[in-house]
């Protein structure tokens, strides 16, 4: 038996991430601690036995030590949390990446991952256009990075961590890249578990230190009664019309009732659907306003359990949540907010046809109604989701992300 300690940040699919993958590793024999910056055993459940606070703010030597008492044989940290992978490097036999995002890395004909460009379309799609994307993205970042120093009148980032590798003797030089897309680092000679499919990726060669090992997905929750139940008897019974399912996650905090107003009134006119809402706890179903019966809204919504059931999801384009439609088979109609890696995940949902992607500032209902309708319609899309599917389906049958895990116990990349 092997002890594996898996190490994330607060954000919610890398949780539950983390909980499955540590649930499918105890069932192969191993002990896994669960660790991050900031405490999170109210999500955790019954791996919260163990768990292990690892904060920032944390000297990066008292780090180190705290890894080393936990005495693993494998350090898994999340990697956009480098401080936190230097003090287990530091400090154990072997220690190593993971990620839930998709290419990190600037790779030939691969556009930066914030943006929703979609290569070998228009010209953004063109070499020139993503050399372009790329140029403005570090010269924005460049420009931050400065304007910070400026006004915080403090060490940045990038010098702290210099700062803590010293101390830790890990060979940051040696190891890190400003110019991927991953700012500040990305490491490119340690290896990196990404939990996605090459498949869902665009066509490029995958970097010699990363290995995608297939999306790691929470389990479907049994609903025994209430609206979800009702509406999978119906879908059971083969009486029910269209179901939708939208939902837009639990990280981003900026305020949604706006879109999900325009779509509680997309769907108000067309009594053949059904609909579910989930909240993602970011907003009280009465800031919606009055709904229609065929619209079911709630705080917290079983997403995979949806799924199980619906003909389309209108979503984010949250990697979890792409990852789970393509589970189920399910085309998708994307409203990204411009934050972080989502509209990237849009467009690679775009490119392999998969959804299509919407303006979440000027779609109207009307607007919205015709890009579920062209998706309900779409035959080829739906058969291309069910591809996918049977290409994810392989990674789980084989289990590969825990057979990688164990291979990185015993040395292998």
């Amino acid at each position: 038996m092997a002890h594996v300690v898996l190490v994330t940040s607060e954000m919610a699919g890398r949780i539950n991430l983390c909980r499955e993958l540590a649930d499918r590793l105890a069932g192969r024999g191993h002990q896994v601690t669960i660790a991050s910056p900031v405490d999170i055993t109210p999500h955790l459940g019954p791996a919260a036995d163990g768990f292990v606070l690892l904060s920032a703010t944390m000297d990066p030597v008292e780090m180190a030590a705290s890894f080393a008492e936990l005495r693993p044989d494998l350090a898994l940290v999340d990697v956009e949390l480098p401080l936190h992978f230097m003090a287990a490097s530091s400090a154990g036999p072997r220690a190593a990446l993971w990620t839930s995002m998709m290419s990190l890395r600037k790779r030939p004909g691969v556009p930066p991952l914030h943006t929703s460009i979609v290569p070998g379309v228009g010209w953004k799609g063109s070499p020139l256009g993503i050399e372009w994307a790329w140029l403005k993205f570090r010269v924005g970042k460049w420009l931050g990075y400065r304007r910070r120093q400026l006004q915080q009148r403090r060490t940045a980032r990038v010098a702290r961590l210099k700062a803590a590798a010293g101390r830790l003797g890990f060979p940051l030089d040696r190891q890190a890249s400003l110019y991927d897309w991953l700012v500040p680092y990305t490491f490119h000679s340690v290896p990196v578990l990404s939990f996605n499919a090459t498949e869902l990726e665009f066509p490029n060669a995958v970097a010699a230190n990363v290995r995608y090992v297939g999306p790691v997905l929470p389990r479907q929750v049994p609903v025994a009664d209430g609206p979800l139940a009702e509406l999978a008897a119906r879908r059971e019974r083969g009486d029910s019309q269209a179901l939708l399912y939208i939902g837009f996650g639990a990280w981003h905090r900026a305020d949604d009732g706006p879109f999900i107003r325009r779509l509680v009134a997309a769907v108000a006119d067309r009594p053949e659907w059904d609909v579910v809402c989930g909240l993602g706890d970011r907003m009280e179903p009465a800031a919606l306003g009055p709904i229609p019966g065929n619209f079911h809204v709630l705080r917290w919504a079983p997403q995979r359990t949806v799924l199980a059931i619906a003909d389309v999801a209108v979503h984010h384009a949250g990697i979890s949540s792409v990852n789970e439609c393509v589970a189920a088979a399910v085309p998708m109609v994307l409203y990204p907010f411009d934050f972080l890696d989502q509209g990237g995940n849009a467009a690679r949902v775009a490119f392999h046809g998969l959804g299509e992607i919407g303006d979440r500032e000027t779609d109207s209902p009307e607007a919205i109604c015709r890009r579920i309708d062209r998706v309900l319609a779409d035959t080829g899309m739906r058969e291309q989701v069910r591809r996918k599917q049977a290409q994810l389906t392989g990674y789980d049958d084989e289990d590969r992300a825990a057979v990688a895990v164990e291979e990185l116990l015993g040395g292998a990349v």
